[in-house]
């Protein structure tokens, strides 16, 4: 028998602020990446500015060098943060911003009881290995049977099953 299509529904006002909390946070943290970044793209190329000067007298040092190096090693730092941003924290925006999430049923494949207390099944999704379950469902459900799983639907962040 063929599964279910997946289908779209509205998320839930805690789903929405799990994913508003989460973007600040990776926010934040791309925010803190580049500028520690564009900071070692100055120290970098002072340091051996500062090495050529004192080693070889003032011939040595070159401002257009140093400036050439602070605008080559800011642009990598740029054009890197920039694009690991858009590639990954663009689809948490237009998760935000559908406020949608997916719901679609998956085959158990294995059971799995780990000996530090929790329980997981493992299921035929693109989006999810595996899901941790309560005792309870561990034991209701068997292998080969049904289970929904809902996640946002562009940054793939899993809410839960039923």
């Amino acid at each position: 028998m063929a599964l279910p299509a997946p289908h779209l529904e509205a998320m839930t006002t805690e789903e929405l602020s799990f994913l508003t909390q989460m973007e600040r946070k990776e926010r934040r943290t791309y925010r803190i990446i580049l500028v520690w970044l564009l900071v070692m793209s100055f120290v970098f190329p002072f340091i051996t500015s500062w090495y050529r000067f004192s080693d070889s007298g003032i011939m040595q040092f070159s401002i257009g060098k140093f400036s050439l190096s602070i605008v080559i090693l800011a642009g990598i730092s740029l054009v890197s943060v920039g694009m690991v941003y858009q590639v990954y924290h663009r689809g948490l925006l237009l998760d935000i911003k559908l406020k949608k999430k997916t719901v679609s049923t998956h085959k158990i494949m294995k059971k799995v009881a780990v000996a530090g207390g929790s329980f997981h099944f493992y299921i035929e999704s693109p989006v999810k290995l595996s899901i941790e379950v309560s005792e309870s469902d561990f034991g209701a459900y068997r292998e080969g049977d049904e289970i929904c799983i809902e996640f946002a639907e562009n940054s793939q962040h899993y809410f839960g099953y039923f």
